[in-house]
């Protein structure tokens, strides 16, 4: 993100913007979402799972799970 005021050079550190996936999930939807998660790129994206089901677990053996908040 860039300041709405002031120049964007004075940042000594700046850190590429990251974006949000976000979903709203529940174990049966596992295959869906994640075929849906290995279409945005890790580096660029933190993917966020809202388990509705309070299935948490079960979600921990996908290659991006690692890297997920849950």
């Amino acid at each position: 993100m860039r300041p709405l005021w002031g120049s964007s050079l004075k940042d000594d550190n700046p850190q590429p913007s990251m974006s949000l996936l976000a979903i709203a999930v529940g174990i049966k939807q596992k295959a869906i979402v994640n075929q849906i998660v290995k279409k945005f790129p890790l580096s660029d994206f933190v993917v966020m799972l809202f388990h509705y089901d309070g299935v948490v677990d079960e979600w921990r053996g996908l290659s991006w799970s690692v890297q997920c908040l849950q």
